[in-house]
């Protein structure tokens, strides 16, 4: 099992990063599929080294070696186990804790070094042809500072109406589906919380719900509960995304 750099540790350190046209939350469960060499050899480096990597959404505005490059704040991705069938490799990850990008480090490929190839070569092959001097890494990395859970007072009425609007949201979420509705069960699945553990709480409806990608990446900048309250209630104002639009794919690479 991956063990997860204690930000308490450590306030400025370097971890493997993953641009993904995705976001994941703290105490979010992901599966990927892994079968480029230089993630291959991102796995291999995170599980020798007993270190999480960054999990950051695609940048369509920047590209890093021709690659495509991370939006500067994500959430560490804690291996909790992995895989190795044929040539890939299927890793299921938690997010661990949220952080800041400061700089990136350049992968040792370009990416036009790929183009055309019907077939990856392996991360041995890729070393020895590349046309960088310096750097033995293929993947990106980056030095970042970890972001603290918020300090200001938990809101304790805005809660409650917050969990209302998550159960009316999921009830006609399941409504649209044709889904029967469990009101009890519904009632009973959040749990009130302290102020303690009130973040870890707002990332359980977070992750429970079909937020939009770029509410998520929102979400994970907020450095107070009143900007997390905010963003989210505004978010279950607007409908669900329809069913059509939902991403099932085991790959998320």
């Amino acid at each position: 099992m991956e063990s997860e750099i204690s930000p308490h540790l450590e306030s400025d350190v370097e971890i493997p990063i993953f641009p993904l046209p995705l976001v994941l939350l703290p105490g979010e469960p992901l599966t990927l599929r892994i079968f480029e060499p230089r993630y291959k050899q991102m796995i291999d480096d995170c599980l020798m080294n007993d270190h999480p990597f960054g999990v950051c959404l695609e940048n369509p505005r920047e590209r890093i070696c021709g690659w495509s490059a991370p939006r500067r704040t994500g959430c560490t991705a804690v291996i909790e186990e992995f895989d190795d069938i044929s040539t890939n490799l299927i890793v299921h990850v938690i997010g661990g804790t949220r952080f800041e990008i400061s700089s990136t480090i350049d992968p040792f490929i370009e990416a036009f070094e790929l183009l055309g190839m019907d077939v990856f070569p392996s991360v041995e092959e890729l070393m020895e042809g590349s046309s960088k001097e310096g750097e033995d890494r293929l993947y990106i990395r980056g030095n970042i500072s970890w972001i603290s859970d918020p300090e200001d007072e938990w809101p304790m009425s805005r809660w409650s109406n917050l969990v209302i609007r998550w159960r009316d949201w999921v009830a006609d979420f399941a409504r649209r589906l044709d889904l029967d509705v469990n009101e009890h069960a519904l009632a009973e699945a959040i749990r009130t919380p302290d102020a303690a553990d009130g973040i870890q709480a707002l990332w359980e409806i977070a992750i429970s719900s079909r937020l939009d990608v770029l509410d998520r990446q929102s979400l994970i900048t907020c450095r107070s509960f009143t900007q997390m309250f905010d963003l989210m209630e505004k978010s279950f104002l607007r409908e669900p995304l329809p069913f059509e639009g939902m991403d099932f794919r085991l790959s998320e690479e």
